[in-house]
């Protein structure tokens, strides 16, 4: 075989490993965050699950903590819920794959919730 070719399907398979990978350490869809009345609602999506044990909270606009673990419900292993959330402030949760767990940050208004980390 010519050194060319050699060179070219060792390259072509590193690639294809890379893609793989990367493939399969993509994290999971993120929960859909819904606001409603003071509410807010977190739904895993997919495959995914709502971490209970995670210290989940809810941040005011200076920072302060206002809700605690203890303040959310869990009714379903896909759901979790807090009242009482300020008109503006972060949500911190987190969410569970077979893989692994993955958190996130979420700016919230008094009608919805946009995640803006992890």
């Amino acid at each position: 075989m010519r050194p060319t070719t050699i060179l070219g399907t060792a390259a072509a398979l590193c690639l294809a490993t890379i893609a793989l990978s990367a493939d399969a350490q993509s994290n999971p869809p993120a929960p859909t965050i819904a606001v409603s009345s003071g509410t807010i609602t977190i739904t895993a999506n997919g495959t995914t699950h709502v971490n209970s044990g995670f210290p989940w909270k809810v941040l005011d606009s200076t920072g302060t903590k206002v809700k605690q673990l203890s303040d959310f419900s869990f009714p379903t292993a896909t759901t979790a819920t807090v009242s009482g959330a300020p008109a503006t402030g972060t949500l911190r949760g987190g969410y569970c794959q077979d893989s692994g767990c993955y958190t996130f940050t979420a700016s919230c208004t008094a009608t919805a919730c946009s995640i803006t980390g992890t």
